[in-house]
């Protein structure tokens, strides 16, 4: 297996039509079993964002890639494939900003997580839960509503209002911020529903992934 004429940065020319097995991740070209594979008749692959360091500018530097084997039907050959086409395009910038992104992220929990008030954090239009710090499971017994709809995971606030406003910043990307606003549910352990005042504020949060919503509140009694 030889390699054709490509182009890059990691000057990859310059190897055209050595055996691929010397133009691994030193060279920024990825080979290995995935490019056997395809070789051998196992179809074309896809692999995304894959950490493959190379030397280039004169070091050695940890870069991803997105790439794919696409095997060439040749039917002259045995197998039916006569070589494979290898697709690169680098990701380290998107792979980078995305790790700081999350970093961020785990950063800004903790700080939610420290809150004295409660802090909820839901995604998409069906506001799925992604996070509630520790005063919100206090209140509302919220442990086990991560990854459900708030119309599912709490229930008890059906026709109350704030499914609607929580709709309404979704759709509109505008803020509710209320004081003294009473809702009623009944807290881990009791017997009965009560009702209670809350301040709080519904916010959107857009990232990549789109637009959200997070609530923040403290109880008045």
């Amino acid at each position: 297996m030889r390699t054709a004429p490509a182009s890059g940065p990691s000057g990859t020319p310059s190897r055209s039509g050595s055996p691929a097995a010397r133009c691994g991740p030193r060279s920024g070209a990825p080979s290995g079993r995935r490019l056997r594979r395809s070789w051998q008749g196992g179809g074309a692959t896809w692999h995304e964002n894959q950490l493959i360091p190379i030397t280039r500018h004169g070091r050695r530097e940890d870069v991803y890639w997105t790439y794919s084997y696409s095997p060439i039907d040749d039917g002259s050959v045995p197998g039916q494939v006569g070589g494979v086409l290898v697709v690169c395009t680098e990701t380290t910038g998107s792979v980078e900003l995305d790790q700081r992104r999350q970093a961020e992220l785990v950063r800004q929990r903790e700080v939610f997580q420290q809150a004295p008030g409660f802090v909820i954090v839901m995604r998409g239009p069906q506001h799925r839960v992604e996070f509630v710090n520790a005063a919100h499971r206090r209140l509302f017994g919220s442990a086990d509503w991560i990854d459900k709809p708030m119309r599912e995971a709490f229930p008890e606030i059906e026709g109350q209002g704030f499914l609607e406003l929580l709709d309404g910043v979704y759709r509109t990307g505008v803020p509710h911020v209320a004081a003294g606003s009473p809702v009623t549910f009944r807290q881990p352990g009791a017997g009965e529903s009560q009702t209670r005042l809350l301040d709080f504020m519904f916010a959107p949060v857009v990232d990549r992934r789109g637009l959200s919503a997070a609530s923040s509140a403290r109880d008045l009694m």
